[in-house]
This record gives structure tokens, sequence and C-alpha cells, in this order.
């Protein structure tokens, strides 16, 4: 993989995870504990 693309699968992945911790009731309750 190139840097690029890990910088951008980073990113996707926080901006996926704030997401799910504002709206998690989108993406079902699978991910509801609080670690």
């Amino acid at each position: 993989m190139t840097t690029v693309v890990v910088i951008v699968l980073q990113n996707l992945r926080d901006i996926f995870a704030h997401y799910q911790l504002r709206h998690p009731t989108i993406m079902g309750n699978q991910n509801h504990r609080h670690t």
C-alpha cells in the first residue's frame, strides 16, 4: 500500500468512528459497548 492509501483509510476510519459515536442508532446496537 502507498502512504496516501493508508492515510485515507485512517481518515475514513476516524470519520466513521466519530459518526458512529454521534449516531449509534443508525449502525445498530451491535457496537453499543463503551470501553
